[in-house]
């Protein structure tokens, strides 16, 4: 074990985030704030033009029990607050519904699938920003700022995840990403407190009326929690307070899924069904399901088993690594819910899974860049990371 440090020394230590704010740091933020709102514009200007092109203002799928259950007795007054928290399948979908009386006032009470895509296309958007905003959080060179910009810009465009994208409906897969996102990063980022607790407390109960896989957030927590206990003392008190509330809050995320007989043919049947669905999740954006691509698998997550193998041998990581590892997490924990709930006879992935995914693309790699520190080799090797997929094909 490490022997307890004094507080100057651990502020000081390259490992940690500095206690008191500089005028770099300021500048700093003002960088990536600016950068945030390019990211915004340009991916919400990309998407918004998917929906110009091939979206409809008629309701899609689930989109018409929202308007029959939520928004037509919003409009004729017998809307009941109740119906807010009421399960959609296994979610409740608080933030979803909320939104879309939003949007139904503010236009005048006429409904339309477009209006609700174009404003998602902000929501997205503002989440892959805000991802880049905490993957760069410190001291990051300038090659890998370029870098992570490049690549979030050219994932956060492409129209991979129609269903999501063109569906007004579908904004809690962006809500769920975002409080997920936002919890890791507070839990990376914000020094043990009274404050932090009762923030990620906040967070991780609103998060369970995003998704019912809104839950596992909590559990990520949990892991970044872990390994900042790992690398430097920390009041464990003050740690096991955080993850006794992540436990309470997951405990309460899985009280609160109902039981659906109509989607339990959906889940995964066996060792063989669970794994099948967990491997065609893990090697997105290859699809199908093949020998060949699920080697791809270990590629892709191989940068994050060598850093944690680095970390756990010598006890060294920057707040942003383990921000990059906590989404690691949340992004496997993610696989596993999709796998179990909807895998069975899975074969390709939904569209609307392939936000999570995403994210998880664009974090695998960074563990290791961020070890390197201007390794040029590692360099050229994350250079050719986005063509790794159509040679595995």
């Amino acid at each position: 074990m490490t022997s307890h440090r004094p507080i100057s020394k651990l502020s000081a230590s390259p490992y940690t985030m500095p206690s008191h704010p500089s005028v770099s740091s300021d500048n700093g933020w003002l960088r990536d704030g600016l950068t945030a709102v390019g990211i915004t514009l340009c991916i919400a200007f990309a998407r918004a033009l998917y929906v110009s092109l091939y979206s409809a203002e008629i309701p899609f799928w689930d989109q018409w029990d929202e308007l029959h259950q939520i928004l037509a007795p919003w409009q004729d007054g017998s809307w009941q607050h109740s119906a807010l928290f009421a399960p959609h399948q296994e979610h409740r979908i608080l933030f979803t519904r909320l939104f879309g009386m939003l949007l139904l006032t503010l236009d005048g009470g006429i409904w339309s699938n477009l209006v609700e895509a174009y404003a998602n296309a902000l929501i997205y958007a503002g989440t892959l920003a805000l991802f880049y905003v905490l993957a760069c959080r410190g001291a990051v060179d300038r090659a890998t700022r370029w870098l992570l910009l490049c690549a979030t810009i050219a994932l956060g465009s492409l129209p991979f995840d129609w269903e999501n994208n063109l569906v007004g409906f579908q904004n809690q897969f962006y809500v769920m990403c975002g409080f997920a996102i936002v919890m890791v990063g507070v839990a990376s980022f914000r020094a043990p407190s009274r404050s932090t607790f009762w923030l990620l407390c906040v967070l991780a109960t609103a998060g369970l009326f995003t998704m019912a896989s809104g839950l596992l957030a909590a559990t990520a927590v949990v892991a970044v929690i872990a390994l900042r206990y790992w690398r430097e003392p920390m009041r464990p008190a003050c740690a096991m307070a955080v993850v006794a509330a992540m436990a309470l809050a997951m405990a309460c995320g899985l009280l609160l899924l109902p039981d659906i007989s109509a989607t339990s043919q959906l889940k995964a049947h066996g060792i063989a069904d669970h794994a099948r669905a967990f491997m065609t999740a893990l090697i997105w954006p290859l699809q199908p399901l093949a020998l060949k691509r699920s080697l791809f698998v270990f590629v892709l997550w191989s940068p994050s088993l060598v850093w944690l193998g680095r970390f756990l041998l010598f006890r060294k990581a920057t707040n942003r690594e383990i921000f990059a590892a906590g989404i690691a997490a949340w992004v496997l924990l993610q696989a596993v819910a999709i796998a179990h709930t909807r895998g069975h006879g899975m074969t390709l992935l939904p569209s609307r899974y392939m936000d999570i995914t995403a994210i998880g693309l664009l974090t695998l790699p960074l563990p290791c860049i961020y070890c390197a520190k201007g390794s040029l080799a590692l360099y050229q090797g994350f250079w050719a990371w986005p063509a790794l997929p159509p040679a595995w094909c």
